[in-house]
């Protein structure tokens, strides 16, 4: 192009541009229809009357409806109850700031006993927990606690931050006799939060909720922790406990040529004493982590620590008395050292307990020097020094049981079994044991309309 042809377009140019912001732009704002959002008519980018588009209201449609999980009532002295529901949002970026609900409590007779109604916010893609209190039930007892949402939804566009508060260290203590839930509330986020209510729930191992209560916070500054007690006036039920922290276990199985003395087809005690042990594996939680060792003139590892409790219980199923053993010896110690390398390697789980559980039909007669009982002994002080728990159990009349008393520890972890038929039941005390009680699941839900933001403000 010459020139003068490029001084031309750029004469167009300039005029085209001057004729777009003087006509074009006043055009645009005469016409264009903006959201308003608050108008009560569908206009801009709205998807239906102010909601949707760019309003921070949202349509219906762009929602899922809240789903009411279960509710229930407990009774916390004689004629007054409480009443817990959990409500889930399933919407991941959907709130509602105040809708009113009702809980009704009615009779085996589907009498209505009581009515409490109340407001409360739906936490985005979370349960929201409804709780209230000090209902009085005339002397009637609650068969049926229904808990209803009545009021119209108004959903919003909202940001969870409710994930910057956080409930640490939930200790139960005396739940027979006067129950308290300790626990901490840290609010790990810049900005404060008020006005919280934070509900505690205790299920039981059926997985029904048996007892709630509630506590309040005015206030919690950012970065702060709170101190949080919920206590209850009566006993907790019994059906609360089940195993709370996770065991990491490894047998300990006599493989000499003894155990094959009863019969060689199928070899007994062994048979029997494999399929025991089997059966504890079996009652392990999901939690537990298990593990084997066998023993004979020496030891050796059968299966490694991991949460793959069929394996071991395989590997414990497939072991045989070699023929050399049949005039063998029994070094429990060496067995006692596997079981405690193995406890303390990097398999365990740090949360959990260690325990070992020896079952042998013998006496520890090797290594000669310094003595099998002896190199036990010592192998299982160390052992204990680095946390091992040890159970025994001595099957028939050739154990020394002054020694497996001392290998346990305590008379409450040493069991004799007088014929392989009493082992089964005797690894069932010792799952029972290993077990350590408490509260099946705790949750204690906290709830306020700061844990979310509309519009970028924390509500």
């Amino acid at each position: 192009m010459s020139w003068a042809g490029r001084r031309r377009a750029t004469y167009l140019g300039s005029a085209a541009l001057a004729f777009l912001i003087v006509i074009g732009v006043p055009f645009f704002l005469y016409v264009y229809d903006a959201s308003t959002c608050f108008d009560g008519a569908q206009n801009g980018s709205e998807l239906g009357v102010d909601c949707g588009g760019a309003c921070d209201r949202l349509c219906k449609f762009q929602v899922s409806e809240p789903i009411t999980r279960w509710s229930r009532a407990f009774e916390v002295t004689p004629n007054s109850y409480s009443a817990v529901a959990y409500v889930e949002n399933p919407n991941p970026k959907a709130a509602v700031l105040e809708v009113a609900y009702a809980f009704r409590l009615f009779d085996e007779a589907g009498l209505l006993i009581a009515e409490r109604r109340g407001t409360t916010p739906l936490l985005p893609n979370r349960v929201t927990p409804v709780f209230v209190s000090d209902i009085n039930s005339g002397n009637r007892v609650p068969a049926q606690t229904f808990f209803e949402l009545t009021g119209d939804f108004e959903w919003y566009r909202a940001e969870d931050v409710g994930a910057n508060l956080v409930i640490a260290d939930r200790v139960l203590s005396h739940p027979e006799s006067a129950p308290r839930l300790d626990a901490t509330l840290e609010n790990m986020s810049p900005n404060e939060f008020k006005n919280i209510d934070i509900i505690a729930v205790i299920f039981g191992t059926d997985g029904n909720a048996v007892a709630a209560s509630k506590t309040f916070i005015e206030l919690l500054p950012q970065q702060t922790k709170e101190h949080l007690v919920f206590t209850w006036p009566r006993p907790l039920p019994k059906r609360i406990e089940s195993c709370t922290a996770p065991a990491d276990a490894v047998l300990l199985i006599d493989v000499s040529g003894s155990m094959n003395n009863d019969n060689d087809n199928p070899p007994q005690p062994l048979t029997d004493a494999k399929e025991a042990a089997a059966a504890f594996i079996n009652r392990l939680n999901v939690e537990d982590r298990s593990g084997a060792v066998s023993f004979a003139t020496d030891a050796a590892h059968i299966s490694p620590l991991s949460i793959a409790h069929p394996a071991t219980r395989e590997a414990v199923l497939a072991l045989s008395i070699q023929p050399e053993e049949e005039s063998g010896a029994t070094n429990i110690g060496a067995g006692i050292i596997l079981a405690d390398e193995e406890l303390n390697s990097a398999r365990h789980n740090p949360a959990a307990r260690k325990v070992a559980v020896l079952l042998t039909d013998g006496q520890a007669n090797e290594p000669e020097d310094p003595g099998g009982e002896i190199f036990a002994l010592s192998a299982a002080a160390l052992a204990k020094e680095h946390g091992v728990v040890f159970y025994t159990i001595g099957l028939g009349d050739e154990t020394n049981e002054t020694f497996l008393r001392e290998i346990a520890g305590g008379e409450d972890r040493v069991f004799r079994a007088a014929s392989s038929d009493d082992l089964d039941g005797i690894y069932l005390e010792i799952s029972a044991a290993i077990c350590e009680r408490g509260a099946a699941v705790i949750e204690i839900l906290p709830r306020t309309k700061d844990s979310f933001r509309i519009g970028g403000e924390v509500r």
